[in-house]
């Protein structure tokens, strides 16, 4: 909804549709950083549909995922954009790297380095259920990584 009301409808049409799992457990984050996230992910998808025709749709889907070591929380943007092109896949998340005209390059970037001080990570591939791209939240469940500068240390006397 707030992605929503800071849209220009008159640029074209989007849909947004959820599928959030519900019993998803609860993650401990800087709820602000991760709006900023996933705000700059809806953007870039709403450029990117809307750059190449006048209506789309983006699916975000959340769901608990479990690897051999870990259990995440993964948030995917999948949009029915053009899809991003092989040579310029492992560029995204570059600083200054751009394909937007005025863009700056940092909003990807940025993106993926908030979630690096989750201890999370963000990819990105194109989607073989829409043809467009998917970008990939993913965030640890448990205790964060501690930052440098909140870091506790035991003292013995």
């Amino acid at each position: 909804d707030l992605f929503h009301k800071g849209t220009d409808p008159m640029r074209g049409s989007l849909t947004i549709v959820t599928d959030l799992d519900r019993e998803l457990p609860p993650v401990l984050a800087d709820a602000g950083r991760l709006i900023q996230v996933l705000i700059n992910l809806l953007a870039n998808a709403h450029d990117a549909i809307l750059s190449h025709r006048a209506e789309g749709r983006i699916l975000l889907r959340a769901t608990s995922v479990t690897d051999e070591r870990e259990e995440w929380i993964v948030v995917e943007v999948i949009d029915d954009g053009p899809g991003i092109p092989e040579g310029i896949l492992e560029r995204v998340f570059e600083p200054f790297f751009t394909t937007k005209e005025g863009g700056s390059g940092y909003g990807l970037y940025l993106a993926a380095e908030i979630l690096k001080e989750h201890g999370g990570r963000l990819e990105a591939r194109n989607s073989s259920e829409t043809g467009g791209a998917c970008f990939s939240i993913r965030l640890p469940l448990g205790t964060p990584p501690v930052a440098k500068s909140e870091a506790i240390v035991d003292s013995v006397p």
